[in-house]
């Protein structure tokens, strides 16, 4: 039977169909339906018409269900059950009750704020689902313009007017040293106390901004620094300070990352500081999107403690 021959039988007729079934009885499948009786026979009667087939079977004393009424009534309930299912979440979805929400992120964001942000989201959308996708930020904001991501959470707000840009607060940035070096008893530094050391940072690409603020500070604090290694990801990098290649800069959240054989320690201005922004289309106005911004903008400032780690 094609799909537009089905789309000529209505709802009603359906639901007449298992009512007469459940009741035995035209009658009494009215009163259930709350409508009058020639509108329960009309109803089924077009439908049988439709299908070129008796659903039931009638004489004055009991109404009983043909084969292919049987067939039909055995399938319908979890048909009716998985269309308005499929009705109600498209309306929730409309609103922005429901549904995946497909969440661009970078590996810095996933290991900073975004798990307790995700959480908390999901927690105020019931119904929601969260879709991961890891990309660079670059990806990220394409991804969000192009409608491949609803929402991004990016180390670079492009200036683009498909883009609404939500700025997070910026995380402190401190240093990851070997756990032996002569200045890892010091409560904090400043960069001037590094001018002689060899740095490990990302590659430029992963965060323009946070290297070439970075190279900003240490210039402003008289020297240029030494840049022996350019890596990722993050462990990689702190596995090389453990092993004395040289020291690390690090978020103050994700102090708690460092291993055995390092320590963090923060700096004092002038430092750089990693800023997170949120990406959403120009435009988005959806129950999920306005909890979205809620939580961003509950999120604390980074921790600027000296606590040791590992």
């Amino acid at each position: 039977m094609s799909y537009a021959y089905l789309g000529q039988v209505s709802l009603g007729a359906l639901r007449a169909v298992l009512a007469v079934a459940d009741a035995g009885s035209f009658r009494r499948a009215a009163e259930t339906l709350h409508v009058a009786q020639p509108s329960v026979s009309r109803k089924i009667a077009q439908l049988e018409d439709r299908l070129a087939c008796r659903l039931f079977e009638r004489n004055s004393a009991s109404v009983t269900l043909t084969s292919a009424g049987q067939l039909l009534v055995a399938r319908l309930p979890a048909l009716l059950a998985e269309l308005d299912q499929t009705l109600g979440d498209a309306g929730k979805a409309a609103l922005g009750l429901a549904g995946a929400i497909r969440v661009g992120f970078s590996e810095a964001a996933m290991s900073s704020f975004l798990p307790p942000l995700l959480r908390q989201v999901k927690r105020e959308c019931a119904g929601c689902e969260i879709e991961l996708i890891e990309a660079t930020s670059n990806e990220i904001a394409a991804g969000v313009a192009e409608n491949r991501m609803d929402v991004g959470f990016s180390l670079s707000a492009p200036d683009d007017p498909l883009l609404d840009r939500v700025a997070l607060p910026s995380e402190a940035v401190g240093v990851v040293l070997p756990d032996d070096h002569p200045l890892a008893t010091a409560a904090s530094l400043s960069l001037s106390d590094l001018r002689d050391e060899r740095f490990i940072l990302f590659p430029r690409h992963v965060n323009a901004r946070l290297y070439d603020r970075m190279i900003e500070c240490c210039m402003v604090s008289g020297f240029s620094p030494r840049i022996d290694h350019q890596v990722t990801p993050r462990s990689r990098a702190i596995a090389m300070v453990a092993a004395g290649e040289g020291i690390a800069t690090i978020s103050a959240r994700l102090q708690h990352q460092c291993v055995p054989g390092t320590v963090y320690r923060p700096l004092a201005p002038p430092a750089p500081s990693i800023e997170f922004t949120m990406l959403l289309r120009a435009g988005t106005d959806t129950h999920w999107s306005r909890v979205m911004r809620d939580c961003a903008g509950r999120l604390g400032p980074s921790p600027a403690g000296a606590a040791e780690a590992g």
